[in-house]
């Protein structure tokens, strides 16, 4: 099969890396894909981000009850007497799984973005929830993006000591030992959550594996027990044109079924 993806029998592919009892057993590259060069990473933040929160969780900052709590009762500078109704209603439960319901003008939005003074820390969040449309339950429907993920990394940085970006290394790359990394920031200057960073291929099994073990490392209970199996189970169906219908969504990842 590595010879078949060296010759471009089954898409295009930088690396093949197989896991067995946490050990690696095989290991290629190809194209762009190198041992020592980390890979770039699109929606698979998404997932690093849920397994922060769930980090989060396990250390005591958010509770799984927090979960369906609104998203401003974590966010202090968020003035909730601006923002359009219906928004003060959204939960981290809710982005965590794209359903956050916003209804944000692209175009008006294209010219909010000019203004990064605005969109700083929660700045982005007010803006966010001021040019929205109306939450309600209709609008409230699955929607991949969408600013979600974004919203979940203002919750993180509002409730950990210090900041994200600080929490993220400290309890999450850290612990496995990785670190030839890089994680690029937002325009809100919060790491970024849906995209844009990159890491070594074997440091994507260190994740994986993590996520195999229940969420602990060397015996230790890195994530959550209570919200990992939450996080990595069929919650929501895509709805999209786009997405294979043999994929199923999952709390901020992706499952082949």
């Amino acid at each position: 099969m590595s010879q078949e993806i060296f010759d471009g029998e089954h898409g295009s592919y930088d690396a093949l890396l197989i896991s067995h009892k946490n050990k690696l057993v095989f290991e290629s590259y190809y194209k762009k894909g190198r041992i020592n060069l980390p890979h770039g990473q699109a929606s698979a933040v998404k997932a690093y981000t849920s397994l922060v929160l769930g980090r989060a969780i396990q250390m005591g900052y958010l509770s799984m009850e927090d979960l369906n709590k609104p998203l401003i009762s974590f966010l202090k500078d968020v003035d909730p007497k601006k923002i359009a109704k219906g928004t003060e209603k959204i939960t981290l439960q809710k982005v965590l799984t794209m359903h956050g319901g916003l209804n944000v003008d692209r175009d008006t939005w294209k010219e909010i973005e000019k203004d990064s003074v605005r969109l700083k820390g929660q700045g982005l969040v007010q803006t966010l929830l001021e040019q929205s449309g109306p939450t309600t339950a209709e609008s409230q429907t699955y929607l991949y993006g969408n600013f979600n993920p974004m919203l979940v990394m203002m919750v993180i940085d509002a409730v950990v000591p210090g900041t994200a970006e600080n929490f993220i290394k400290r309890e999450l790359l850290d612990k496995p030992g990785i670190t030839e990394y890089k994680w690029s920031n937002h325009i809100s200057g919060l790491p970024e959550a849906g995209w844009r960073v990159s890491i070594m291929s074997r440091d994507m099994l260190k994740l994986g594996n993590l996520v195999l073990n229940t969420g602990k490392l060397n015996g230790e209970q890195l994530i959550s027990e209570e919200y990992l199996p939450k996080a990595t189970s069929g919650i929501v169906k895509p709805t999209q044109d786009w997405m294979p219908k043999t994929i199923v969504m999952v709390i901020f990842g992706i499952k082949h079924s």
